[in-house]
């Protein structure tokens, strides 16, 4: 068992998964064989063992680049993430060893008590779990103070002051025994709420007061930038959809135009003819094309059966004045 124990102690969360499959078989190999394993409690109580020193070396190697607040966001989710992938890892060839056992019913079988082996890894992973929404959700209005959108400070700030009252908190966030993390927990995304609330009604509002569709495009692309939560994602895409509509029904309005002045356009004071024409048609099309420019950032909204196919008439007519 020596050489397959090894990484329980020499390795991270992310490389033991590597090593399970032959961990688990050499353990299987071991209640097969040795005389003092052949019970269940004795096998139980080594499974346990493993479990806690996984949970060791998943603590050990979130605190590794030190506390939870010093380390950059991105990187803590990741290794979060990892220790989650490792219970889950642990568990699947567990049970995956534990059916091939079962092909042979006349041999030894991993008939143990799973929740006693994975109970601590459940709790501790519950735990991680919780972490990776808090800091996620740290990362996300974080991303709203670096923003360069108007009058967002307010929402900003109730923020901050969220995050201080958590950050004074002096117990052990990887403690899963304890309850006061499940407590503020409760309380942190209470408040949250509260401040995604008033999010959504400030971007309601900033949409409502857009003058042009291209600033609602370029208010769309901001928002997208700095809001990653899927609530939120699932409000801008409702956005999106809407603002391609209004840009259906602003082309229809100019195509309106280019049809009363296609044959006589309105011209500058001494403007030539043809010279005249040229320039009303591509301010015109400059209408057309600037929101377009920027609907071709997310290729999906294209897609979606809002557009009107009797617009290309107009961008085609344009392009006709331009060149003929």
């Amino acid at each position: 068992m020596e050489k397959f124990s090894e990484p329980l102690y020499k390795f991270d969360p992310v490389q033991m998964i590597t090593a399970l499959p032959g961990f688990i078989n050499a353990i299987k190999m071991m209640h097969s064989i040795a005389r003092y394993y052949n019970t269940s409690e004795r096998m139980t109580a080594l499974f346990v063992k493993v479990t806690n020193q996984m949970i060791t070396c998943c603590r050990n190697y979130i605190l590794q680049d030190g506390k939870l607040w010093e380390q950059d966001r991105t990187r803590l989710i990741a290794k979060l993430k990892a220790c989650i992938d490792l219970s889950e890892s642990y568990q699947y060839y567990y049970r995956k060893t534990k059916l091939e056992l079962r092909m042979n019913p006349q041999g030894k079988q991993f008939d143990f008590s799973e929740s006693a082996i994975f109970g601590k890894f459940d709790q501790f992973c519950w735990r991680v779990q919780k972490l990776i929404d808090l800091f996620t959700t740290v990362q996300q209005f974080s991303a709203l103070s670096e923003s360069t959108i108007e009058n967002i400070q307010p929402i900003v700030k109730g923020f901050d002051d969220v995050l201080v009252e958590l950050k004074r908190k002096k117990y052990n966030f990887l403690d899963y025994r304890s309850q006061l993390f499940d407590n503020d927990y409760m309380d942190f995304n209470y408040k949250i709420q509260g401040l995604e609330a008033k999010l959504v009604d400030f971007i309601n509002q900033c949409f409502a007061n857009s003058k042009s569709t291209r600033h609602s495009l370029q208010l769309l692309h901001q928002f997208r930038y700095i809001l990653q939560q899927e609530s939120l994602q699932k409000l801008l895409d409702e956005k999106h959809r809407a603002i391609f509509k209004k840009y259906g029904d602003d082309v229809e309005k100019i195509m309106k135009i280019y049809n009363a002045y296609k044959d006589n356009p309105p011209l500058g004071r001494n403007a030539p003819r043809v010279s005249g024409s040229i320039a009303w048609a591509r301010q015109l099309l400059r209408q057309v094309e600037q929101p377009m420019e920027l609907f071709k950032q997310t290729p999906a909204i294209l897609e979606a059966k809002v557009w009107n196919m009797q617009s290309n008439d107009v961008v085609l007519g344009f392009f006709m004045i331009l060149f003929c």
